[in-house]
Order: structure tokens, then C-alpha cells, then sequence
């Protein structure tokens, strides 16, 4: 076989493997969205602490979770009281949108 061929073969054979790790790492963050999305959504929960979430959604360092949170469509709040980092999807939490929530929340 031709050292070209060779060459050839293992450039695809490796750009095949890219694209297959990419593959997997965008579903593995599609899920884990969808799975943020889900919690924060569910019913009768406006937000959730940055603590809770991070117990049910593991794999990620504290940075790459928030990017998962924001991707996801949240945004991050600071209860006043006791400067506690609560996340909560932002079509739940319109009416609340501002920089630092009340000592209790609603």
C-alpha cells in the first residue's frame, strides 16, 4: 500500500474520531440541559440553590454547571439574607428580575 493511501486512511480514521467525541460531548450537554431545565421547571419551584442543583447535576466544575444553568435559559439571583446563589428559569421569574431578591422570598 502507498504511503499516501496510508496517510489518507489514518487522516480519515481521525477526523472520524473527532467527530464522534464531539458528537458525544454536545448530547451529554443536551442532556444535562434538558435534565436542568426539568428541575427548575417542575412545579411549585421558582428557584432552586445553586447548592441543590449541583447535588442532582454532577460531572460539572461550579463554572461549567453555571454555563449549563445559562445555556438552559436561568439566571442566577443572591438572597440578601444570607447571600445564598439560587438559579431559577427566567419565564418563572419575569416578575422578580432585578439584582438581589428580598431577605424572604415569595
Amino acid at each position: 500500500m502507498d504511503s499516501t493511501v496510508t496517510a489518507a486512511i489514518v487522516s480519515l480514521l481521525i477526523a472520524l474520531i473527532g467527530v464522534i467525541y464531539n458528537e458525544i460531548r454536545f448530547r451529554r450537554q443536551n442532556r444535562a440541559e434538558t435534565a436542568i431545565k426539568e428541575l427548575l421547571g417542575s412545579e411549585g419551584w421558582k428557584r432552586r440553590t445553586f447548592d441543590a442543583i449541583k447535588k442532582r447535576i454532577g460531572g460539572y466544575d461550579d463554572d461549567g454547571l453555571r454555563r449549563l444553568l445559562v445555556r438552559s435559559g436561568a439566571i442566577r439571583f443572591h438572597r440578601k439574607s444570607d447571600n445564598v446563589e439560587l438559579w431559577g428559569l427566567l419565564e418563572k421569574n419575569k416578575a422578580i428580575v432585578s439584582e438581589d431578591l428580598p431577605s424572604e422570598l415569595p
